[in-house]
């Protein structure tokens, strides 16, 4: 694999009505064959087994891994059980749903609070897909559209 392949992905939002104070300062998209590279490369580093390595590989999400950050000055916008996450393709299928987990949000940050979600997405993503960040307590969404099925980071 090789990860130096990967040109710069696109991140655009589509929406984005979260009003401030619900802080997603940004999200990290590490797609499957990199997140295989990077496994691969670990197990190489820390000198383990092949048999390890390969279930270190195997442990993979199919679509690869999203991590959302949060900042916030507002203590119950970043516990991460009040967010759902969707993942859908252009057209608006749904390809993967999740409501955040029980996470209390820790001091630090430039605004006061912070926390993060991990998405490990088990199903192979198309190569431009959306990433639709629920509020439950604020009842609206942002959405973010990720194209070229490479890395994608986006500060917000």
């Amino acid at each position: 694999m090789n990860v130096n392949a990967y040109a710069a992905p696109t991140v655009r939002v589509i929406e984005q009505n979260i009003p401030s104070g619900g802080h997603i300062k940004s999200f990290v998209y590490t797609p499957y064959e990199k997140a295989c590279y990077e496994e691969a490369f670990q197990a190489d580093a820390e000198g383990e087994s092949q048999a390890v390595k390969a279930a270190r590989i195997s442990s993979v999400p199919k679509g690869g891994i999203v991590t959302i950050n949060f900042e916030t000055k507002k203590t119950g916008i970043v516990e991460t059980e009040s967010w759902i996450y969707v993942v859908t393709d252009d057209s608006g299928k749904e390809l993967y749903r999740r409501q955040g987990l029980p996470s209390i949000a820790s001091p630090g940050g430039k605004d006061g609070l912070y926390n993060f979600d991990a998405l490990l997405i088990p199903v192979k993503l198309p190569d431009s897909f959306r990433i639709n960040i629920i509020s439950r307590s604020h009842n609206a969404q942002n959405v973010y559209q990720v194209s070229s099925g490479h890395s994608a980071v986006a500060i917000l």
